[in-house]
C-alpha cells in the first residue's frame, strides 16, 4: 500500500497535497522518508529527469513517481509491493486529481491549498490496500505497461545524477582533471610552479 503520498507542481516545486497514515505513530515513523521525498521532489523541480516514470529505492522501501501534466505524483511503498500496482495507483491518482482540479493546480499560489485532494488520495489508497482483490489481480495479470522498462535507482544515485546532469560537461571534465592532478601531488593547473606543493623536499 502507499504509505506516503506527495503531489507537487514541477515548475516551482509547490506542494499541492500530501497524505500520511491516520495513526500518529505511523506518521512519526515516516517523517524521515517524507524528508527524503522532499529532497527527491526538489531535484525533480530543479531539473526534470529524463524519465517521467521512475522507481527510487530507499532502505526497504521504494518511492515511485510519475510526472503528468506538469505535476509529479509520488508515493512510498514497501519494497515488496508490486510495482505494477504502485504505478496503477499513481495513474488513478493523476486521473482523478486532474479531472477535479486540473486547471487550478497550475494557478494556485499557496502550498497545500487543495486540501480536498487528500480525500481523493485516501479513497484511491483504500483500493490498493489488498493486492489480492479481484480488481488488483486483474491489473497484475493484464499485459501492457512494460513495467520492467521503468528505470530504478538508489536514492543516493538519483540525487547525485540529478546534480551532475545540471552541470555542463566541460565543467565536469575540468573538475575530474583537477581531482586527478590533486591526487597526483596537488598539481593544480591554475597554480603557478612556485605555488604547487613540492613533494619529497625536506
Amino acid at each position: 500500500m502507499a504509505k506516503l503520498t506527495l503531489i507537487r507542481r514541477v515548475s516551482d516545486g509547490l506542494p499541492l497535497a500530501q497524505s500520511f497514515p491516520p495513526s500518529k505513530e505511523e506518521k512519526d515513523g515516516l517523517l524521515f522518508y517524507r524528508e527524503q521525498g522532499d529532497l527527491v521532489m526538489a531535484e525533480i523541480s530543479r531539473r526534470a529527469p529524463e524519465a517521467s516514470r521512475m522507481s527510487i529505492r530507499i532502505d526497504h522501501h521504494c518511492f515511485n513517481f510519475i510526472i503528468e501534466d506538469g505535476v509529479c505524483y509520488m508515493a512510498l511503498f514497501d519494497a515488496y509491493y508490486p510495482r505494477k500496482l504502485a504505478f496503477h495507483y499513481l495513474e488513478d491518482l493523476h486521473r482523478d486529481c486532474h479531472n477535479s482540479y486540473g486547471p487550478v493546480m497550475h494557478t494556485i499560489a499557496n502550498p497545500h491549498a487543495l486540501s480536498r485532494i487528500e480525500f481523493i488520495i485516501n479513497g484511491i489508497r483504500k483500493l490498493y490496500l489488498d493486492t489480492r482483490t479481484q480488481a488488483n489481480l486483474a491489473k497484475l495479470k493484464a499485459g501492457g505497461g512494460q513495467i520492467q522498462e521503468i528505470p530504478t535507482q538508489d536514492i543516493s544515485d538519483f540525487l547525485f545524477s540529478q546534480k551532475e546532469s545540471g552541470i555542463p560537461s566541460f565543467v565536469r571534465e575540468r573538475e575530474r582533471e583537477r581531482d586527478c592532478l590533486a591526487f597526483e601531488g596537488g598539481n593544480d593547473p591554475d597554480l603557478t610552479r612556485d605555488q604547487r606543493p613540492q613533494l619529497g623536499v625536506a
